[in-house]
């Protein structure tokens, strides 16, 4: 009789170690649970700026990276660097001025871009504009024509880098 109670004493020892790890376990699953949900719904806004602001980082060391390329072709931009800031800030300019820049305003300004060179040399002059105040962060060439300007503007946008992406 006395050996059947310690038999029913080692399993009421096992069941209860089970019980702990499975308690344990599920507490550190929940944790993790909860945690991600947290991050996911309850970023900072420093968060999310930081995370925006290294993905428009890494576009900007791509077009380093693309202008190189292209240059060892034997490619060559079609102006000097300072006329490519010169059509950076023209553009930023009409992107500044109204809610959607204007296709008539921007089609000079692009026209005057003729080979991929150009196109990624006008992205690296361009560089990273703020908008406006507030929860915004700085935008790369290509979603400044996305969010700044008008359907026209940000088809002929899309077109020439396109047809130049294509010619490499």
């Amino acid at each position: 009789m006395l050996e059947a109670i310690k038999n029913n004493n080692k399993a009421m020892n096992l069941i209860t170690i089970i019980k702990v790890l499975l308690i344990v376990f599920t507490g550190i699953f929940l944790f993790f649970i909860i945690r991600s949900l947290y991050l996911t719904f309850f970023k900072s806004k420093a968060d999310i700026l930081g995370e925006q602001e290294n993905t428009n980082k890494l576009q900007i060391y791509a077009v380093d990276s693309d202008i190189k390329t292209e240059l060892k072709k034997g490619l060559k931009a079609s102006y000097k660097e300072s006329a490519y800031m010169d059509l950076a800030d023209q553009l930023y300019s009409n992107f500044g001025l109204v809610d959607k820049a204007d296709y008539e305003d921007i089609r000079p300004i692009l026209q005057k871009l003729h080979s991929n060179v150009d196109v990624l040399m006008l992205t690296k002059a361009y560089g990273l504009r703020k908008f406006g105040t507030g929860f915004n962060t700085p935008k790369s060439l290509s979603l400044s024509f996305q969010d700044c300007a008008d359907y026209n503007s940000s088809a002929y946008w899309r077109m020439l880098v396109a047809t130049f992406g294509k010619n490499r």
